[in-house]
């Protein structure tokens, strides 16, 4: 949902499949606006401009060796990827996420 004010409100569900072939489930709840301007921290010059694009997924994993999802606070910041003309790979969403302790 966009926002009157510009900001992108987050509400994805997906799932995602382990490489043992466990099923986890995500809901990602965020928002994205923009742009950002990050200082280069050597010259404190603007560097790099880019959006805010922060989450904060929710996940149902199973019993096992992901079940510690169920139980941990996840933030994540998330990069857009336009699709390239040369490119056959389609315009997609990365995310880098970090557990909170």
């Amino acid at each position: 949902m966009i926002r009157a004010d510009g900001v992108v409100e987050l509400n994805a569900h997906y799932m995602i499949e382990a490489d043992d072939g466990a099923l986890i489930y995500i809901r990602n709840l965020g928002y994205v606006h923009g742009p950002l301007v990050i200082p280069d921290p050597h010259s404190g010059e603007p560097a790099t401009v880019t959006a805010y694009f922060r989450c904060t997924p929710y996940f149902r994993a199973p019993e096992g060796p992901y079940a510690w999802l169920n139980r941990t606070v996840v933030i994540g910041i998330g990069t857009r990827v336009p699709k390239r003309v040369s490119d056959d790979e389609p315009d997609h969403s990365v995310f880098r996420y970090f557990r909170v302790l």
